[in-house]
Order: C-alpha cells, then sequence, then structure tokens
C-alpha cells in the first residue's frame, strides 16, 4: 500500500513538473511574441518619423 502511494506521489509530481514546464514555455512563446510586437512598434514608429522627416524636407525644398 506505501508503494503504491509512493507511486502516485510520483507520478503527481511528473504531472506538475510537466505543467511548470509547459506553463513556462508558454511564458516564455508570450514574452518573446511582446518581445517582437515592441520591435515591431518600435519599427514602425521610426519608419513614420523617417517619413514624416522626408516629407518636411521635401515640403522645405518646394516653398524655397
Amino acid at each position: 500500500m506505501r508503494d503504491a502511494r509512493l507511486a502516485l506521489t510520483d507520478a503527481d509530481r511528473v504531472r506538475a513538473s510537466r505543467r511548470t514546464l509547459e506553463a513556462s514555455v508558454r511564458d516564455a512563446r508570450l514574452a518573446l511574441t511582446d518581445a517582437d510586437r515592441v520591435r515591431a512598434s518600435r519599427r514602425t514608429l521610426e519608419a513614420s518619423v523617417r517619413d514624416a522627416d522626408l516629407a518636411s524636407a521635401d515640403q522645405h525644398r518646394r516653398f524655397r
């Protein structure tokens, strides 16, 4: 009976470890996705600033 309890406890530990590992992988994927979003937002912002600078320089040249 004691061996059966220990085996059950080991199985529970394995299940808990697996859940913890799956949660860690999920968290890592979400963190990576967030980092990718931040990078993409930064690139979009940089492109917008660059476009605005080009438009401003273009407009400045026209009125000279």
